[in-house]
């Protein structure tokens, strides 16, 4: 009975293991279509451009339209990502976004000490997204608002 309890459990884990990379492969597809909309829209956004200044002036509002687009197709690339990640039993280091393997303490790009409650997985807003240039945070309108006040004053 032993003997057929054991090829029960190999059955079962092979059929596991068939699951997930039938699953991995479907998310995969996904995330390649994702991305392949993604640059047709980029395409669009140049088309858009370019015919607006012809004409005498860009459609902004349909631009942005179209960027906004851009932006929600990438957030599901990253969330599609993340559970490419989880189906191959990966966490992404805090520090430096590395695939580690779940069960891994240090991060093996970065030598980050990785936390057992990071096994989870990770944000997103941490990892993989692009980091924050000066332009971009209000701190730096603030400054650049000074910079033109002090410039207009001279």
């Amino acid at each position: 009975m032993a003997f057929f309890d054991g090829i029960n459990k190999s059955l079962n884990s092979v059929k596991q293991s068939t699951q997930r990379t039938a699953e991995l492969s479907r998310v995969q597809r996904r995330i390649n279509a994702m991305g392949q909309e993604i640059e047709k829209v980029f395409h669009q956004i140049g088309q858009s451009y370019y015919s607006g200044l012809k004409k005498g002036g860009a459609d902004f509002e349909a631009l942005g339209r179209l960027c906004s687009t851009i932006d929600t197709l990438e957030r599901d690339v990253e969330a599609l990502r993340k559970q490419t990640d989880e189906l191959k039993r990966l966490r992404r280091c805090p520090e430096c976004g590395h695939a580690q393997n779940i069960d891994s303490k240090f991060c093996a790009s970065c030598g980050h000490r990785l936390k057992e409650d990071e096994a989870e997985g990770f944000d997103s807003a941490e990892v993989g997204e692009p980091a924050e240039s000066a332009e971009d945070r209000p701190e730096a309108e603030a400054d650049d608002e000074d910079a033109e006040k002090t410039d207009d004053a001279e």
